[in-house]
Parts: C-alpha cells; structure tokens; sequence
C-alpha cells in the first residue's frame, strides 16, 4: 500500500466518522431535551437524504440551498411527528414504553416506505463544495474536510452552550 492510499483511506474514514458522529449527537441532543429515544431517527436522516435527491433531480437550485431548505423540511417534519405522535402519549404513566414503541414502529414503517418508493438501488449526491486540495501528493476532497471542520463546530457549540444558557 502507497502512502497516498493510506492518507486517503484515513481522511475518508475520518470523514465517515464524523457523519456518525454528528448522528449520534443528534440522538443524545433529542433524547436530552424530549427524553424519548427515537428508534426513527435514524429514519429521518434517510428521509432527508431522499428528500436532498429529490431537489437535486428536480430543480437547479446550488447545493448549499439544497441543504438550508432540505433543514426546514426535517425541522418541520420533526415538529410534526413530535406532536402528532409523542406529545400525546405523555399524558399516559408509562408513556417512555409507549413512546419506544411508537418510535420503533416509525421506523420500520418509514424505511419500508422508502424502499418501496425509491427501490434499493443506491442514489447519490454531488457534494456541497466541489474539488480538493493536494498536501505531499495525498489528495483530500474539500468535502471531507467540510464534514470534520462541522463536526468539530457542532462540539464546540454543545460544549459552550451550557455555560451559555447559565448567564441567560
């Protein structure tokens, strides 16, 4: 193996990390506030990746709007399925129980739904910021460091915002 293999084998296997990183942040950060563990979570993130191919097959919009409007769909998604589907079962005495339930049944029905909608065939996206940088000829994807430098702000945030609400 090349040194170059290597160096890019390990920038994309930081890069896939911090994907995973930032999902299981997502999970701690909703199951902090809501104190529901979302088996659909990781529904959602297929979902928003659908809905993300969608807007790139069907309109010419550039990326990063792709992305800020792909944000409002999910939000407005999650309000809604928080509200609809959640939020009642609060009133109940075992409503954590019933809540994983109706999590892990949105799940199942919302990954099903989506194979039956978009098949399994493997759909892709062009990244948001194209081209990449060359360092002692190991060349790495802007994109990769993209999603590192955003996982390394998203911890950052997390890490400040408790002092932050303190003095508020």
């Amino acid at each position: 193996m090349t040194t170059e293999l290597i160096g890019s084998v390990v920038i994309t296997g930081l890069s896939l990390g911090a994907v995973y990183a930032l999902m299981s942040l997502s999970l701690t950060f909703v199951y902090g506030i809501t104190k529901v563990f979302n088996f659909a979570q990781g529904s959602f993130f297929i979902w928003g990746s659908y809905f993300s191919y969608l807007l790139v097959q069907h309109t010419n919009l550039p990326m990063g709007l792709i992305l800020v409007l792909n944000m409002c769909i999910m939000f407005g998604w999650g309000l809604t399925y928080e509200r609809a589907l959640i939020y009642p079962l609060r009133r109940f005495n075992n409503w954590s129980g019933l809540a994983l339930i109706v999590t892990l049944g949105s799940a199942l029905f919302l990954d099903n739904l989506a194979l039956a909608i978009f098949g399994s065939r493997i759909k892709t996206l062009p990244p948001l910021v194209e081209g990449s940088i060359e360092i002692s000829g190991l060349s790495i994807q802007i994109n990769d460091i993209l999603i590192i430098v955003i996982l390394a702000a998203a911890i950052f945030t997390l890490i400040q915002l408790p002092h932050t609400c303190r003095n508020i």
